[in-house]
């Protein structure tokens, strides 16, 4: 079953019926359509947001998938050392080339040419 479709071609009564198909997809795997991000929130519209169905499928679904396959999904980089962060910014120089200003990011003190106009490409900001 076609459940989505999208365009500017398409007639304001279709884009409801679409609308309101998505949210009906959207309520049958376990999540919660709302224009405003929370419970109460039209379920149907050009900015939506979503919430997860509380023993719902998709949470059901997302339970089991964790458990089988643990994973770090989500990695916080302010608990790195910040040592370690500085020495990897410093790893990389952004190379600029004077005549058509592409940018490539490279280990420091190498030497670029550029692909477009075969310049060589400069270390460092450079100014207009």
């Amino acid at each position: 079953m076609k459940w989505y479709t999208s365009g500017s071609t398409t007639s304001v009564r279709l884009q409801e019926k679409v609308n309101k198909e998505w949210a009906a997809k959207m309520l049958e795997i376990g999540l919660i359509p709302s224009s405003n991000g929370q419970i109460g929130g039209k379920q149907t519209g050009q900015r939506m947001s979503h919430l997860i169905e509380e023993n719902g499928r998709f949470s059901q679904a997302a339970t089991k998938l964790l458990k089988d396959h643990p994973a770090i999904l989500y990695h916080d980089r302010s608990s790195e050392n910040e040592t370690a962060r500085k020495n990897k910014a410093a790893s990389k120089t952004k190379y600029t080339c004077p005549k058509c200003w592409i940018n490539a990011w490279a280990k420091p003190n190498v030497a670029l040419i550029c692909g477009v106009c075969e310049e060589p490409m400069q270390a460092g900001a450079l100014t207009l």
